[in-house]
């Protein structure tokens, strides 16, 4: 084919092990799945509730998100949990040939479910009412025509070229204190507005964002996203022009076990079920060092605290401090958008090139101190491969 369509998905794929892509796209072969209720089909629920959701409550174009009339600011946990329900008892009815209402127990995870994903669903509204958001687009679509965001298209030899694609989960614009004045952007044609934008991917398990591994090339999701939304020059119509990065996060899809009840009757340190809840779902990530950026993120944020949105901590004596996540200068964010834009290029060269080798990427750290842990580990194509990780 004169065209590669590479998803970050694809290209993660291959980085973990070229056989391994093989086998998948060249192959294409599937895995099967049992028809029952797993951590998969839980996170396919709760991200679709979740979605549908954030789509409700945007108000209409031209009204900011974070204006006192959005339904982003005015709804209610007791409406934001009716509306929860609602949408996973209609998503549920026919998923996956019923599952969910097939059986007692089945039914019994389902109120979980709502439960679980309603406390999510506010602890999400908490961190919007937190921020100066002005925009928010949700599964986000890039590498179409037609489309806010612009195909990014990388050129290979002999006249083909490789199609970046893919669906964003939620891009948020914020609108930053401390943009150029009014009287300075007269003169130099500027809107005088400052903004930044940060990308979220709703995940589920135990995924961490690791800075070595986006280097090396392994992840490249959130980086190759945000290269997309705003590393053209000029900026991307429909997105907004010169939007500076402010970070990029996971959300956490997870059971939460606040270890309370639900009346609000504080902990031994004060804590209602409330603010438990909100810490659990604090978003995990790289923030840029800037605090006009991480003002417009949490506006509750005060000297000596640590915010419950973002994860970050404004020192008493000034600055940040990183509190759960990982906290980089706006030009270190820069060389690491770069290296992914580099790395996504050589990934697509030896795409084109045929490379199927096996050799499965291994993990600097292992879990609970197993030593190092290779992508054979979760891989559901070792029982072809037969790859001994003993020899490496």
């Amino acid at each position: 084919s004169d065209r590669i369509n590479a998803s970050a998905s694809r290209l993660e794929l291959y980085s973990s092990c070229p056989f391994r892509h093989f086998i998948q796209y060249g192959l294409k072969a599937e895995e099967g799945r049992k028809f029952e209720i797993d951590a998969r089909s839980r996170g396919d629920i709760y991200h679709k509730a979740l979605q549908i959701l954030c789509k409700r409550l945007m108000p209409p174009e031209g009204t900011f998100v974070s204006d006192e009339s959005s339904d982003w600011m005015t709804i209610t946990e007791d409406d934001c949990r009716q509306q929860v329900e609602e949408i996973l008892r209609e998503q549920t009815a026919g998923y996956r040939e019923g599952v969910y209402i097939d059986g007692r127990e089945n039914q019994l995870q389902l109120e979980r479910v709502i439960e679980n994903c309603g406390d999510m669903a506010w602890a999400m509204i908490g961190q919007v009412r937190r921020s100066r958001t002005s925009r928010m687009y949700f599964e986000e679509p890039f590498g179409y025509s037609g489309g806010r965001i612009r195909p990014v298209e990388i050129e290979l030899e002999g006249g083909r070229k490789a199609v970046l694609y893919g669906k964003i989960d939620r891009i948020d614009v914020f609108d930053v204190a401390g943009g150029v004045s009014a009287e300075d952007a007269g003169n130099t044609g500027d809107s005088g507005i400052r903004e930044a934008v940060r990308i979220i991917d709703y995940k589920t398990g135990d995924n961490k964002i690791d800075i070595s591994q986006i280097e090396e090339g392994y992840k490249l999701q959130l980086t190759m996203y945000m290269n997309a939304v705003c590393g053209s020059d000029d900026g991307n119509e429909g997105i907004g022009q010169n939007i500076e990065p402010a970070g990029v996060f996971y959300f956490k899809i997870k059971d939460i076990d606040v270890n309370a009840d639900r009346e609000g009757t504080p902990d031994e340190k004060g804590e209602s079920v409330e603010d438990r809840i909100a810490k659990a779902c604090k978003l995990e990530g790289l923030i840029v060092d800037d605090e006009n950026i991480v003002n417009s993120m949490d506006q509750t944020l005060e000297c000596g605290s640590s915010s419950v949105a973002v994860p970050v901590k404004k020192l008493k004596e000034g600055g940040l401090q990183k509190s759960g996540g990982i906290l980089i200068s706006s030009d270190e964010f820069k060389e690491l958008c770069s290296k992914t834009s580099a790395h996504v290029e050589r990934i697509c060269r030896e795409i084109q090139e045929g490379c199927i080798d096996i050799e499965p990427k291994m993990e600097k750290r292992g879990s609970a101190g197993n030593g190092p842990r290779t992508s054979c580990s979760y891989c559901e194509y070792k029982s072809i491969c037969l790859f001994d990780t003993s020899f490496r």
